[in-house]
């Protein structure tokens, strides 16, 4: 499931917008996204893979969906550190020194995760650092907050969704 997509079920499961009735998202040129997945692998420790994939967007005026620019990378905390925040600047800076700016409208944060929301232009970006403990690696009857695995037990998921509105 995409950032796009996460971020979009959030927004419908709390009312905070609609679905688009058609698809009003395309992937940037191959070559934007390939710039931006080697952008993304020089920001973050180890590789990325890319692809085009289904996106969605939230923002003020609904939820926009389509086809995107999938960037991704997966490892345990050994690779990442233990925070999600700092793996989430890292692309923020990236992405803001390619001219991209934060879209307060599109974002969501928890115990184990971040989504953040970029725009230029017409262009969409969607940043989402998650991690999930191993199993066993915490308590079942306690607050996921509450839990301090070991960093071979944080399994990230990284992802750098990009589309361009119509």
């Amino acid at each position: 499931m995409s950032a796009f997509t996460r971020v979009g079920l959030l927004c419908l499961a709390t009312g905070l917008g609609t679905v688009a009735e058609a698809a009003t998202l395309t992937p940037p040129s191959a070559a934007n996204c390939a710039s931006l997945a080697a952008a993304t692998g020089a920001a973050i420790p180890g590789p990325v893979k890319q692809a085009t994939g289904p996106v969605s967007y939230p923002g003020g005026s609904g939820v926009v969906a389509g086809q995107g620019c999938v960037i991704t990378a997966k490892g345990t905390g050994v690779r990442f550190g233990r925070s999600f925040q700092a793996i989430a600047a890292k692309l923020g800076t990236m992405l803001t020194s390619r001219g991209w700016a934060v879209d307060p409208t599109a974002g969501a944060d928890g115990p184990t995760g971040t989504v953040v929301g970029y725009r230029q232009g017409s262009a969409l970006a969607m940043v989402s650092v998650q991690w999930t403990p191993a199993k066993g690696a915490c308590s079942a009857d306690q607050p996921i907050a509450s839990c301090t695995p070991a960093l071979s037990k944080m399994l990230y998921a990284v992802e750098v969704d990009v589309a361009r509105g119509r």
